[in-house]
């Protein structure tokens, strides 16, 4: 869709979209949320994913920001919407980032404007049984991935139920809403123990997807849990992450935000 037709598809409103940057501040008691995995880019067996966003704004005259953590390291992209009503786009990634690839967004406030808003997202791709639709959580501040203390294991964020069948994948991913690089490990652990450490290095900005491979001896079962952990600094923005469980034949996806849970003397590797 073209920026154009984004425009058309606004709803009792008029819009307009600010420059893109690297930086931008959100008003510190604004409804900040943060739509973990979003896709304008192709996928296999001849998928095309997109992501759909919608968004009420509820005063008549508030400022939306969009904030982009992208898959291509180089800092965080910003533009803001003025809008009263509804905005929508069947393309966000393309129609306000010109942007192609795998990405995060948060959503939040313009500072000073008296404004609310309810949201809402999916990613979705068209295939031989027709539009397959993944709904995206919607985290907040409370879901950001946090850095343990080896003495105590702390809350770590877990991704349960994972799965495992010989004709679906499991795909990791993080994203890092930081103007500083941060290190993100994820460990699987099922009814055969551990099964496979994977390390993600994030740069300012970066977010970072990749297909978690079982361990032959150590295969994920329906109860298989992701857990996550910061490891070093942590930086002075959140991190989010999640695992995707996606069908081989259909293209559908089930999404499973990486939530906050304290784990009871489980030895987490390289903690």
């Amino acid at each position: 869709m073209s920026l154009r037709s984004a425009l058309l598809s606004v709803l009792k409103s008029s819009l307009i979209i600010g420059s893109l940057g690297v930086t931008h501040s959100l008003a510190a008691a604004s409804p900040v949320q943060y739509i973990p995995s979003a896709a304008n880019t192709p996928g296999l067996y001849g998928a095309y994913y997109k992501t759909r966003l919608f968004i009420r704004e509820n005063n008549g005259n508030g400022g939306i920001i969009l904030v982009l953590s992208a898959a291509t390291p180089g800092g965080l992209l910003t533009t803001t919407l003025t809008f009263a009503g509804d905005y929508y786009s069947d393309n966000v990634l393309d129609d306000l980032f010109h942007y192609t690839g795998g990405a995060a967004i948060s959503v939040g406030v313009n500072p000073g404007d008296n404004s609310t808003f309810v949201m809402r997202a999916e990613v979705y791709t068209d295939g031989p049984f027709g539009e397959m639709t993944t709904p995206l959580p919607l985290l907040t501040l409370d879901s950001a991935v946090t850095t343990p203390d080896p003495a105590t294991y702390p809350t770590l964020n877990v991704a349960v139920g994972l799965g495992s069948a010989a004709n679906s994948r499991i795909n990791i991913g993080c994203s890092n809403f930081s103007s500083d690089p941060a290190t993100v490990v994820a460990s699987v652990y099922g009814s055969h123990g551990w099964g496979g450490t994977q390390t993600l290095s994030l740069a300012p900005g970066q977010w970072s997807q990749f297909a978690l491979e079982p361990e032959p001896a150590l295969p994920y079962s329906k109860a298989s849990t992701a857990y996550f952990y910061g490891k070093g600094t942590s930086p002075a923005a959140p991190i989010f992450c999640y695992a995707v469980k996606v069908s081989n034949s259909s293209n559908d996806g089930t999404l499973i935000p990486a939530v906050p849970n304290t784990p009871v003397n489980i030895p987490i590797a390289g903690v």
